[in-house]
């Protein structure tokens, strides 16, 4: 049986900053949920109201269907319009589908005159192949066209997004050990999903609330090399390089996106990028005492030099860090 839960904050989740919108606004204006759903070709099965998390992450299955409804009431259509386009409404209801692991989006457009009675009904169809990870499903409404006339307080132009709802998260996948805080670590049969590209070992997914790093599990002789837990000989030492190889990618890739990511004020996109900056950050400005300065001169660094410029300092860091020379020369040693 599918289980059922109410959404509690978790700690690494995205920080969504606030925004200031100049118009008239609903950020959870509408209501969505979930009627129910089927996998394959097996029964429908009833979700209760106000879900706001579906696990599906113990079945097994190739197809999903979902039964969603939104309900747009009159009371927002009217508070984000102005008088003169109340009856007439241009807006359209947008019901969207994101899976940050697989990058798969989707937007099914509802326009606003095909509702009944405040509601909008879609059925979802989705194959498991195309997700992995968290699932989230929201709803948004946006103007369709610009005004004729703009009126003062109102949103005017094409796609501006005037009101949204909360999301339902559905996870497709149990929880997976994470590695150092920072990571988690997946085993994936990259031949059985399009979204890996064909003879690669590994990918990393940093646009998460958690990174995660997927290593091929097809590859029987690396993933024995991996798995081993040897500390002497010749799989140990061949073990570390492997490591070492991915980890200088993994790590400046994982450092280059909190770079990217933050904000003079202490604001990271991602919650996990925080923790990456306090560990960088002292050893790329050691003569800097604390990290609200360490912080402001990184700002100051990428807007004169733009990301490329750390790009050359972070490969002579991040190899120093997974100590690769050292590993090969053991590797050698062991060779004779």
């Amino acid at each position: 049986m599918a289980e059922v839960r109410r959404k509690r904050a978790r700690r690494g989740r995205t920080v969504r900053r606030a925004r200031f919108v100049p118009f008239r606004h609903r950020d959870r204006g509408l209501a969505i949920d979930v009627l129910r759903f089927e996998l394959d070709d097996g029964p429908s099965r009833d979700i209760a109201s106000g879900t706001t998390t579906l696990d599906l992450s113990a079945h097994r299955f190739r197809r999903l269907s979902l039964d969603v409804e939104v309900r747009v009431p009159r009371t927002v259509v009217s508070y984000v319009l102005p008088e003169t386009e109340r009856s007439a409404p241009p807006l359209a209801l947008l019901v969207v589908l994101a899976c940050p692991s697989t990058r798969l989006r989707r937007v099914r457009r509802i326009p606003l005159e095909t509702l009944a009675e405040e509601t909008a009904s879609v059925r979802l169809e989705l194959l498991r192949s195309e997700l992995r990870g968290e699932v989230e499903i929201s709803a948004v409404l946006a103007r369709i066209r610009n005004a004729a006339i703009a009126a003062p307080g109102y949103a005017a132009h094409a796609a501006a997004k005037v009101a949204g709802s909360a999301s339902i998260d559905l996870l497709v996948d149990p929880p997976v050990r994470r590695a150092g805080g920072y990571l988690e670590i997946r085993y994936e049969s990259f031949s059985k999903s399009p979204s890996f590209e064909p003879g690669t070992l590994y990918r990393l997914d940093c646009e998460t609330d958690t990174p995660i790093l997927f290593i091929d599990a097809d590859d029987a002789a690396v993933r024995q090399i991996l798995d081993s837990r040897g500390r002497r000989g010749l799989v140990a030492r061949a073990r570390e390089v492997v490591f070492d190889a991915i980890g200088q990618v993994v790590w400046l890739r994982l450092y280059m996106s909190a770079i990217a990511g933050a904000d003079e004020d202490g604001t990271c996109a991602y919650g996990w990028q925080d923790g990456v900056l306090r560990r960088l950050l002292p050893k790329l400005y050691p003569d800097l005492s604390d990290h609200a300065s360490r912080l402001e001169q990184l700002c100051a660094d990428r807007a004169d030099g733009g990301l490329e410029s750390f790009v050359e300092r972070l490969e002579a860091l991040v190899q120093t860090e997974v100590r690769l020379s050292d590993h090969v020369r053991a590797v050698a040693k062991e060779l004779g």
